[in-house]
């Protein structure tokens, strides 16, 4: 793995914990940043033992979203040059959302922006009651357009109309209601809410983790048709035969824990 400028990476009991570091800038992604990351969550899953990634802000934000400097430097690029750069934040988004693994974000403070981008293409999102959301994009003249596949997804067409285009501030109990993310705790509690949930986590088959986090991918929005329960059919016919799962069974039966929780 490269030397990283802008992201502190740990391995801990089996989770892969990525922070956002640039604090003095409240983590505002710049091309740097934004490479890094793309690249360590390529990177990250190549190891079978990390079960998921986390996300997660140094300092007093999560992220306020896009550096303003590096998006104005853009100003003496080509239309060409702008269109690469712009798919490499597209493609962060993606392989967030494509990850071979569940990706877990927790946000606090600032959350501006791109940010949302990661919060919404993330498989779970928790924040801090006391977070502020914002898609300031258009009170600057931009428009929220890479993250916004992923937001309105994630909250649908009517509350991602009235948030981008109002460019409002919204506390982190009201990103839940919105849909915006799974969780809203007091911030002093967000990490214990992260132990509970990876606790559980640990629980589950890690092939099986990996296999449920591509099939939620493929069936999403599709047709519950015949082709579709084909697939699904195919899935558990495949999985059910494997040693992971024999051994999952084998133990629930036998009243004991499977062997990957030890």
């Amino acid at each position: 793995m490269e030397t990283l400028k802008n992201i502190l990476f740990r391995k801990s009991d089996g989770f892969g914990y990525i922070q956002l570091n640039r604090p003095e800038l409240h983590n505002a992604m710049d091309a740097a940043m934004i490479a890094e990351l793309t690249m360590l969550i390529h990177e990250v899953p190549q190891d079978e033992s990390i079960r998921a990634i986390i996300i997660q802000g140094n300092g007093k934000s999560f992220s306020s979203g896009a550096d303003l400097n590096y998006m104005q430097s853009l100003i003496n690029s080509s239309k060409r040059e702008n269109l690469e750069d712009a798919g490499k934040l597209s493609a962060l988004f993606d392989s967030i959302y494509n990850c071979a693994l569940p990706v877990i974000s927790v946000a606090h403070g600032n959350v501006s922006g791109g940010a949302n981008g990661i919060i919404a293409a993330s498989d779970i999102a928790i924040c801090a009651d006391n977070s502020v959301f914002r898609f300031s994009e258009l009170k600057l003249g931009l428009v929220p357009a890479t993250i916004s596949p992923y937001i309105v997804h994630r909250i649908g067409e009517a509350k991602a109309a009235e948030l981008m285009f109002t460019s409002r501030s919204f506390s982190g109990s009201q990103a839940f209601s919105f849909g915006l993310v799974n969780k809203s705790v007091r911030e002093q509690e967000l990490e214990t809410n992260l132990q509970l949930l990876l606790q559980e986590i640990r629980s589950s088959g890690p092939i099986a983790l990996r296999k449920a986090k591509l099939l939620i991918r493929a069936i999403a929005g599709k047709e519950i048709d015949s082709e579709l329960r084909r697939f699904t059919s195919r899935v558990i016919a495949d999985v059910r035969i494997s040693p992971e799962a024999q051994e999952g069974m084998k133990a629930f039966l036998e009243k004991r824990k499977p062997a990957w929780t030890k």
